[in-house]
């Protein structure tokens, strides 16, 4: 198959994808592959909305706390917003760590588990 391009790097590319296509291992690794990413997608968002849900559980108890214990309204809002949005970011960011130390166990990268999780080097690297 010919495609119509000026572009030499992109000929090379589809020769690349066309002879790989051909070859059944090749496509059968592939198609491993994208499972294990789609898989690696669907773990990390279960992690993720767990995270999420014991953060918004333990914010509102602190927000309730501290609201409870000024006895107002106005108290209340805020303790819940705060310990809310506190809770959440502390869910997340164990979360966040908990995913880490998962990808390095499965062999990821740095540079993989910074852009999954959004961690710092050093915070990686604190994990191994």
């Amino acid at each position: 198959m010919v495609y119509d391009t000026k572009n030499q790097a992109i000929k090379e590319a589809v020769n690349v994808v066309l002879s790989l296509n051909k070859d059944k291992k090749m496509r059968t690794l592939a198609l491993q592959r994208e499972n294990a990413l789609r898989e690696y997608r669907s773990e990390m968002n279960a992690h993720i909305a767990k995270g999420i849900k014991e953060g918004i559980k333990k914010g509102k108890k602190e927000g309730i706390k501290e609201g409870m214990e000024k006895g107002v309204k106005k108290g209340i809002e805020t303790g819940k917003k705060e310990g809310l949005e506190e809770g959440r970011k502390e869910g997340e960011q164990k979360e966040k760590i908990e995913i880490a130390k998962n990808l390095l166990n499965m062999g990821f990268n740095n540079e993989q588990i910074m852009k999954a999780t959004g961690l710092s080097p050093e915070n990686i690297e604190r994990l191994k």
